[in-house]
């Protein structure tokens, strides 16, 4: 059976690239690991180049609007979706079977399977010695988990499809929510939260390593281009939480972006210490039923 909507599937005659080879296309290839500024040695762990996370964002979006509407495809398979070009957004192929009214088995199995097309084609492009960074490791194990659909919201905003200019953003948007609504009006629940955060396995040879991280942890000063000072000023009611993360010095109101410093380069220094951090406090607060009330979906510029 098809698709109710005609945008869901790839149209005869229309343009396209399979899925594996247009992520063949990406400089660099789907993960890339170009070290951050400031960041001369250490570990440097891979994340998704911006157009693999506009790719699995979309595609995982292109299911759950036709399973949302009853529709479910069976037996997907690297082949099963295409991108149209010239703007790449991910379409079923014509020949794809669709079951309607699906039972929750058969949606599982569909989410399952589209996690084994993204794994299959991040591993192809790593070396042997490597392995999928944990923050997308963690995608895909959500991706596989029974009853999916309740892992609905974690899934389709995880913070591995975050652009890197907007992961500070994400972090700060849901930790002061944890901080200073959660906290207290569901103590319960905001004590669940801050006890299932995981914490960098590498904090030691980073914050050695980068002079960026460093500005963060010692509540210095940050001058990307090394030409004016700029002062970190800590975010009003943090300083009554639990002091519990690396990032409660990184807000200052007083500039437009709200970050005591420059998003980009910030993001990037602290990707390798926020990985863990940020996929723990998104997956907790789904846990407690909040993250849906922060609408991070703008934060996605693919919508």
């Amino acid at each position: 059976m098809e698709p109710a909507n005609l945008r869901d599937y790839i149209i005869h005659g229309e343009s396209w690239i399979a899925l594996n080879s247009y992520m063949d296309t990406l400089q660099g290839g789907p993960l890339v690991a170009d070290a951050p500024k400031g960041q001369e040695e250490g570990y440097l762990p891979r994340r998704l180049h911006l157009n693999a996370q506009k790719t699995m964002y979309l595609s995982i979006r292109l299911l759950l609007s036709v399973i949302r509407i009853g529709r479910c495809p069976r037996n997907l398979t690297v082949n099963s979706i295409v991108l149209t070009r010239p703007d790449f957004r991910p379409r079923f192929v014509g020949n794809v079977d669709f079951e309607q009214n699906p039972d929750n088995p058969t949606c599982d199995a569909a989410m399952s399977a589209l996690a084994g097309i993204f794994e299959n084609i991040l591993w192809s492009h790593l070396p042997e010695d490597e392995s999928v960074p944990d923050e997308v490791h963690n995608l895909l194990y959500l991706m596989r988990q029974q009853d999916s659909f309740k892992l609905t919201e974690a899934i389709q905003y995880h913070s591995c499809l975050v652009p890197l200019e907007n992961r500070g953003h994400l972090f700060l948007k849901e930790y002061q929510y944890t901080v200073d609504i959660l906290r207290k009006i569901e103590p319960l629940n905001f004590r669940y939260v801050m006890t299932q955060l995981v914490y960098p396995r590498h904090w030691k040879i980073i914050a050695e390593s980068n002079p960026y991280v460093q500005a963060v942890i010692e509540r210095g000063d940050y001058d990307s281009l090394r030409s004016k000072e700029s002062t970190c000023t800590p975010l009003e009611l943090l300083k009554h939480a639990p002091t519990c993360h690396c990032l409660q010095d990184s807000a200052n109101k007083s500039v437009p972006h709200g970050l005591g410093f420059e998003p980009k380069d910030m993001n990037h220094a602290l990707y390798i210490m926020s990985e863990h951090l940020l996929a723990s406090l998104q997956l907790a607060l789904h846990r407690v039923g909040h993250l849906a009330c922060l609408r991070t979906g703008f934060l996605f510029p693919w919508n």
